[in-house]
C-alpha cells in the first residue's frame, strides 16, 4: 500500500506518524532525533523516489501486517525485513517476529527477489537459528525435536539457493547453521566437522571469522582451553577489528589456563 501523502504516513500503531526522509539524508537503519526510547528508526525506501518511510522501533505496530504491507508494497530490501524481525524479537514480540520471517521464507519471495540470493539465505538461516535456540531451551523431548526439525528444513532450504551445479559458490552460512544445530543437539564431533568445512567457504564472497569463533567456543566447552585460545587469537589476527567478544574469549581462556 503506497503512502497517500508525499511527506507523511499515518502511524500504524495508532498514535504518531511514520516520518518521511530523503534517502540522501539518512541510512536505512539510523538513529533519529533525540527523544524517548532508543531514538532508532528503520527507513523503508519508497519505490520510484528518493524518499523513505521512517518507522521508529520503539513504536512498532502491534499489527505486524501494517509493517508487512509497507515492505511488500515497496519491495523493500530483504535486509530491512530482517531488521524489523529483529526489532520485534528484541522487544519480546515473538509472534510478529515469526510472521515477518515466515513471509520472508515463503515461495513468493523467490519470485519477487530472484537476485537477492544472499539476503534470502540470511532470512532462512536467521529463522533456523531461532528454532535451534528454542529447541535447546525446550524441556519436552518431542517439542525439542520438532524445533530442531524445523531448523534443519530451513537450513536445507537455504543451502539450495546457491549451488556448485548451478555454477555458483555455495554459501558458508547454512553450513555454520547446521553446526549450530548439531552443537545444540550435543553432537560435538559432527559440529566440529561442519565448522572445518565452513572455514573453507565464504560469506557472500568474503572471508568470515565466524566459523573460527564457533570452533574456539566448541573447544572451550570441551575444556581444550589452549586450543580454543589459539583459535581466538587466529580470528583476531585475521580480523583485527573484530567485536569485543573475541577479546573476551581470549581473556576467558587465559584466565582458565
Amino acid at each position: 500500500r503506497r503512502p497517500s501523502h508525499p511527506t507523511r504516513v499515518s502511524d500504524a500503531s495508532g498514535g504518531g506518524e511514520h516520518e518521511h526522509r530523503s534517502m540522501m539524508d539518512t541510512d536505512m537503519y539510523a538513529r533519529a532525533a533525540a527523544g524517548g526510547g532508543t531514538g532508532i528508526s528503520i527507513y523503508v525506501p519508497i519505490t520510484g523516489t528518493d524518499e523513505a518511510v521512517a518507522v521508529p522501533v520503539d513504536h512498532l505496530p502491534e499489527d505486524v501486517d501494517e509493517v508487512l504491507g509497507i515492505l511488500q508494497a515497496e519491495l523493500a530490501p530483504l535486509g530491512l525485513w530482517l531488521d524489523f524481525a529483529k526489532a520485534y524479537l528484541q522487544r519480546g514480540k515473538e509472534e510478529q517476529f515469526r510472521a515477518i520471517l515466515e513471509s520472508g521464507c515463503s515461495p513468493e519471495i523467490e519470485e519477487f527477489y530472484p537476485q537477492a540470493k544472499y539476503e534470502r539465505t540470511c532470512i532462512l538461516c536467521a529463522f533456523a537459528s531461532y528454532y535451534v535456540n528454542l529447541g535447546r531451551a525446550e524441556g519436552d523431548k518431542i517439542k525439542r525435536e520438532e524445533h530442531f526439525y524445523r531448523a534443519k528444513m530451513l537450513l536445507d532450504q537455504a543451502a539450495l539457493i546457491k549451488q556448485l551445479k548451478d555454477g555458483e559458490e555455495p554459501e558458508q552460512m547454512p553450513v555454520v547453521g547446521h553446526a549450530h544445530l548439531e552443537l545444540a543437539k550435543g553432537n560435538l564431533a559432527a559440529a566440529e566437522k561442519l565448522l572445518d568445512t565452513a572455514r573453507t567457504m565464504r560469506d557472500n564472497g568474503l572471508d568470515n571469522i565466524g566459523p573460527m569463533l564457533w570452533k574456539a567456543l566448541l573447544l572451550y566447552k570441551r575444556n581444550q582451553t589452549a586450543e580454543a585460545l589459539q583459535w581466538y587469537k587466529r580470528a583476531l589476527r585475521t580480523h583485527p577489528h573484530a567485536p569485543a567478544s573475541v577479546r573476551l574469549g581470549i581473556g576467558a581462556c587465559q584466565l582458565k589456563l
